[in-house]
């Protein structure tokens, strides 16, 4: 889950903020305005991610990956290039 969850941030930080508190339980607060998606798996929470975004682009910032730096994220920026697509669905 924690692959699944790095992927998801990295792709979709400057547009979501993504997490995982508890079991079955995968949401997306959009930077915008602060709308929830919410999932019971992260499949589906791409899923959405891909549908709301599809249809209301979330402006980006240009410069950096704003949000909260936490030990998974590190982790992840300590690997080169971003996290590989764990078990989540390809692209369509």
């Amino acid at each position: 889950m924690d692959e699944d969850l790095a992927y998801l941030r990295w792709h979709y930080c400057g547009a979501y903020v993504v997490n995982h508190p508890a079991p079955d339980v995968w949401i997306a607060q959009r930077t915008n305005d602060r709308r929830v998606l919410r999932a019971e798996t992260p499949d589906g929470l791409l899923m959405l991610m891909r549908q709301d975004y599809a249809e209301n682009p979330v402006p980006r910032q240009k410069t950096g990956r704003p949000h909260r730096i936490t030990a998974g994220d590190q982790a992840t920026k300590d690997r080169s290039g971003p996290p590989a697509q764990p078990g989540l669905a390809p692209a369509r």
